[in-house]
């Protein structure tokens, strides 16, 4: 499989007291995690929450300690033009900034809260100005029982933003929740703690915790290998040739099936997290292994349901990838039936279209 080779950061933080914090790393999501535990810089461990502002993405490490160097020379003032100029690789926005500081106040604040992790689209760099702020409010065991059986596991809080429009968009978990998400979490739920950051925590474990949430599931791989190559396999080699082109419904579904279980296998060789159906094509995109007209391929195989589509889109995926993979028919109908047929017999059986 080929692999994207290593990069280095120079970047600034925000503190808690309204300064800016300039450092270098080759890991940058973990870099401000650990500066959040206590663990990074001497400057940034008395004024947390840090928040991650701008950073500037370099081949070398040389280039990014070279940038380092000329951020940390830079006034207050110059650091503040340069994030909201927005000329490095991400920038946060000034009024997401703030408002993710009121958000920490909020809920700190209340009993029985034990951390305020903060992620979505704000922590994954991808965020609009009008974008929401997504957090995990974690409480204790006694308040998330209450808060589940009152219906309030999760709510949209208005009017502590900074920008119009903007409002907390929560979920509330116990450390327990927490703990069984790390072992058996779907990748959709998986990829909602990526880049989340524990910016308020009285229990030193919820950033790990987090952490391993958000990791590859690696110990699905094989499982999941076998459940989608069969999924594509039968809906290709069967149904496809024997549903009659009159059952518009049934081709559309199972051309569907097709296109999802080839992208779900690309994600998985290239170890990046399904983060759900609208967002599907844009991780593909994202895939450094993966044939370069795939998508071009599935939208063409779903637009034209045929033999000849689905051949070119498939055909294309399977002649590159280095998945283990096969065309058996005794293997592919028995894993078939062990995860689409049989799934209820599991203690926690996967759903293949959120697994």
């Amino acid at each position: 499989m080929k692999r994207t080779s290593e990069r280095y950061f120079a970047y600034l933080l925000s503190c808690a007291d309204g300064s800016y914090y300039a450092g270098f790393t080759n890991d940058l999501s973990g870099r401000v995690r650990r500066h959040n535990a206590g663990k990074g810089a001497k400057y940034t461990r008395s004024r947390l929450p840090v928040c991650l502002v701008y950073f500037e993405e370099f081949v070398t490490e040389h280039e990014a300690r070279s940038r380092e160097w000329h951020l940390k020379q830079l006034t207050h003032a110059e650091k503040q033009a340069l994030i909201q100029e927005g000329k490095g690789g991400y920038h946060m926005l000034k009024h997401h900034e703030e408002s993710m500081k009121e958000l920490v106040k909020y809920y700190s604040a209340m009993e029985g809260v034990i951390a305020v992790v903060v992620g979505g689209s704000v922590m994954h760099g991808n965020a609009r100005p009008d974008s929401d702020l997504d957090a995990i409010i974690v409480v204790t065991e006694e308040d998330y029982e209450r808060r589940k059986a009152e219906n309030r596991l999760a709510e949209v809080v208005y009017g502590h933003c900074t920008y119009e429009g903007g409002y907390f968009d929560v979920k509330f978990k116990s450390k327990e929740v927490l703990l069984l998400a790390a072992e058996h979490a779907s990748e959709p739920t998986r990829n909602a703690y990526r880049d989340a950051v524990a910016l308020y925590s009285l229990d030193k474990d919820i950033q790990g915790i987090v952490d391993k949430i958000s990791a590859y599931p690696e110990h699905e791989v094989s499982d999941k290998v076998r459940c989608f190559n069969a999924n594509l396999q039968l809906n290709r080699g069967y149904f496809l040739q024997c549903v009659k082109e009159d059952n518009a419904y049934m081709r559309a579904h199972l051309a569907q099936e097709i296109v999802y279980s080839v992208y779900r296998l690309i994600l998985l060789e290239n170890r990046v997290l399904f983060p759900c159906n609208r967002r599907l094509e844009d991780a593909v995109l994202s895939c450094s292994h993966r044939p370069e007209n795939i998508l071009e391929l599935g939208a063409a195989f779903l637009k034209d349901i045929s033999t000849e589509t689905c051949e070119a889109f498939v055909t294309a995926f399977w002649n590159e990838s280095e998945l283990p993979l096969t065309d058996d028919v005794s293997a592919n109908c028995s894993a078939y039936v062990h995860y689409y047929e049989d799934w209820w017999m599991e203690e926690r059986p996967p759903f293949p279209n959120e697994w």
